[in-house]
């Protein structure tokens, strides 16, 4: 199996704008991603997972590998994602379509995507499958690299989210909080 970095790299050099990073989030940030969803045991999304590092945070933290459904647009993190955890359900699927994946009552939805650089639609298309696939008390995580929220204030109100920075990863480049998003 490649490693991760040779396999983000090279899918970084072909496809920047699915990509959307300049590196992998850092360990810390995958830390801090998995700590902050409050029932690791239950059922948990992830939204563009790249190479993984996030989902072996999750795992390290005591997700359940068969409790976890990674969503991957790219092809190849799909595959690379297959190989390196085999009882993990990867989806090379967009977000959206978790609905359509039989997904729901969920702890958590953990999202790696580079929301800022979402197109609103779709943006409001990812919020409506997360919260649809939720359980009434399961939490959205996002991280972004600025101060701004990540999810445009319209699609928070017309959701009712509330938002609550879980913290800030200095050791990440750039820089990134952890948000949690909540009915």
């Amino acid at each position: 199996m490649a490693n991760d970095l040779s396999v983000f790299l090279k899918q970084l050099i072909l496809r920047p704008r699915e990509i959307s990073a300049a590196i992998p989030s850092s360990r810390r940030l995958a830390r801090m991603m998995a700590d902050a969803v409050p029932d690791i045991t239950g059922s948990i999304a992830e939204l563009g997972p790249g190479t993984g590092r996030m989902t072996q945070a999750l795992l390290d933290k005591g997700a359940r590998p068969q409790n976890l459904s990674l969503f991957e647009i790219n092809a190849v993190f799909a595959r690379h994602l297959t190989i390196k955890f085999p009882e993990v359900s990867v989806h090379n699927q967009s977000a959206q379509d978790m609905t359509a994946a039989g997904l729901n009552n969920l702890s958590a939805v953990v999202s790696g995507l580079p929301f800022l650089s979402i197109p609103l639609p779709i943006q409001r298309e990812i919020i409506r499958a997360s919260f649809d696939v939720l359980a009434p008390n399961g939490v959205y995580i996002q991280f972004t690299y600025g101060r701004k929220l990540p999810i445009h204030p319209e699609i928070i109100e017309q959701h009712s989210l509330s938002a609550k920075r879980f913290g800030l990863v200095w050791g990440n480049l750039p820089p990134a909080q952890v948000l949690v998003f909540s009915r």
